[in-house]
Order: C-alpha cells, then structure tokens, then sequence
C-alpha cells in the first residue's frame, strides 16, 4: 500500500510540476469498510481489528504521500490524502465506533470527506452539526492550510425527489458547506442512477 501510494504520488508530482494543479486521493464512504454488510443497527462487527486496520491503511497512505512531497521536486503542483466518514449523525455522534470518531483521530490525513446522507433529512440542523464535529475530530496538521472537512457526496433521487425540491435543497447544503469554509462540495451525480431496466 505505501509503495504504491508513494509511486502514484512521485509520479503526480513530476509529471504536473508547474502546471498549478492539485490532486486529492482518497475513497469513499469509509463506515461501510467497517461494516462491509451495511449493518447500521449492530456494532458487533466493528471489531478493535478493524478500527485498527483502517488506522494503518490510512496512515501508510498519508506516509507515502508525505515522503513523496519531501522527497521529490517539484513546485506548482500539489498531493493531498483523505479519509471518507459517510455514518456521522447516525453512529459517530452517537458514541458508537465509526470512522470520525475511532480512526480519524488517529490518522494523519490532510482532509476529511464527508459523505452527507444521514443528514439531508433535516439539512439545516444535521449538516452544520456534522461538519463541526468532524472539524473537531481531524488532528491538527502543519502544511495543509485552511478548513479540513469537505462534503464529498450529497444528493437526491430523481425518481422521488422533484426537480424544484433538488434545487432547493442543492443550495441550502452548498450554502452550509460556504459557510463553513468547506473546500469541496460534491454532487452525486450529474446523472441518474436511480433507475433499473431503464425505468424509474
């Protein structure tokens, strides 16, 4: 894992040198690869194991980007690790094991991602309360400048959610993500996956 995090990284580095862009590696919804069964209403699978294995794997991805940033030249281009939580309302907050709340602070990671769904059903109250918890769970880091939580995923089927409903609530969560220095807020997704056969 770190070798191959490492090369990537070296090679994102020297191959867009100068050219001022920035590249953010991570994965999403890290609560499922705690509970790879979805299972949400039981923590009897998040094991000490995997709350520890998650940890390794994201702090060997952090080294390497990190060696790899110190060890190469380059200048104009950037290399960022993150970790997703997508079960923050729902199981982090309430105490119970998840990424934001048993791996997270034991990470070294540049960004936290969040995954917003467990708080679009009451986005005034739920997002703003996720995002300010997940800031107070990121450990300090020198050399990432500027708010560390992000809003990798929201959305809303088109299949149930009417298209004048999408907008509105699109804005209030984009608004919330502003607001609170968010330096992503991402939409799934420009296409519609909610369909089956070809039908809604």
């Amino acid at each position: 894992e770190y070798n191959e995090f490492y090369d990537f990284a070296v090679y994102l580095l020297k191959t867009y040198s100068g050219t001022g862009k920035k590249f953010y590696l991570g994965h999403w919804e890290g609560d499922w690869h705690l509970r790879p069964e979805l299972n949400t209403q039981s923590d009897e699978g998040v094991t000490p194991e995997a709350l520890q294995g998650m940890t390794d794997w994201l702090n060997a991805r952090q080294r390497a980007v990190d060696d790899a940033k110190r060890r190469t030249r380059h200048h104009g281009v950037d290399v960022f690790h993150y970790t997703e939580a997508n079960l923050v309302i729902d199981i982090a907050m309430k105490n119970r094991p998840g990424v934001a709340n048993r791996v997270l602070p034991r990470t070294n990671v540049d960004y936290v991602s969040y995954s917003s769904y467990d708080s679009l059903d009451d986005i005034e109250n739920k997002l703003p309360r996720a995002l300010t918890y997940l800031a107070g769970q990121v450990p300090a880091k020198r050399g990432v400048a500027g708010r560390r939580v992000m809003i990798g995923e929201y959305g809303f089927p088109a299949s149930v959610v009417p298209e004048a409903e999408r907008a509105r609530k699109a804005r209030q969560i984009i608004r919330i993500g502003l607001e609170r220095g968010c330096p992503f807020v991402l939409c799934w997704q420009m296409y519609n996956n909610e369909f089956a056969n070809g039908h809604e």
